[in-house]
């Protein structure tokens, strides 16, 4: 439009018309005809606004108030989509760090797989065992016992970064 705000009974026209300029009903055309007889009454020199906005107010009365609301509403409205488009903002970006620190943990998690997979790979290679248990050395045992130990503490590691993986992604 213009950049200027509408005096009272324009702002009525523009919410009391349709686009095809018709009037919404018989009611609002004759409130608008009221006031330009109203307006055209209007002895005083005045300024055309102020003599639009007092035919306005004499005809329609206390409902010239709405106008007013609606400006306020419409500003309080502007304020908390503000509000909201900052606090989404906020959010999205918590998102995106969780994102991340979701990414080093698999990252994490695959890296160390790998590691307890070479070592079982290098322990089942160096210690195979004999063909009958009576040739088994006890050496062979302990070791054999040792990277259980370690393969079910790696498995526990594992378990406890999926369990984390799967409280973020449910955050």
């Amino acid at each position: 439009m213009t950049g200027k705000e509408p005096n009272s009974q324009t702002f009525w026209q523009m919410t009391h018309k349709r686009a095809n300029g018709e009037w919404i009903d018989e009611a609002s055309k004759e409130v608008n005809k009221r006031c330009q007889i109203e307006d055209s009454q209007e002895v005083v020199e005045t300024s055309e606004q102020e003599i639009i906005n007092t035919a306005f107010k004499t005809v329609v009365g206390k409902k010239s108030y709405m106008q007013e609301n609606a400006k306020k509403e419409c500003n309080e409205i502007r304020a908390r989509l503000v509000e909201v488009k900052s606090h989404l903002e906020e959010e999205r970006l918590k998102c995106k760090e969780i994102e991340a620190r979701l990414l080093d943990r698999q990252n994490e998690m695959q890296e160390i797989n790998c590691q307890v997979q070479a070592a079982i790979q290098a322990a089942l290679s160096q210690y195979l065992p004999p063909k009958t248990e009576a040739e088994t050395s006890s050496k062979h045992r302990r070791k054999i016992a040792e990277l259980e130990a370690q393969l079910h503490e790696a498995e526990d590691v594992i378990t406890d970064i999926r369990s984390e993986l799967i409280k973020y992604r449910m955050d």
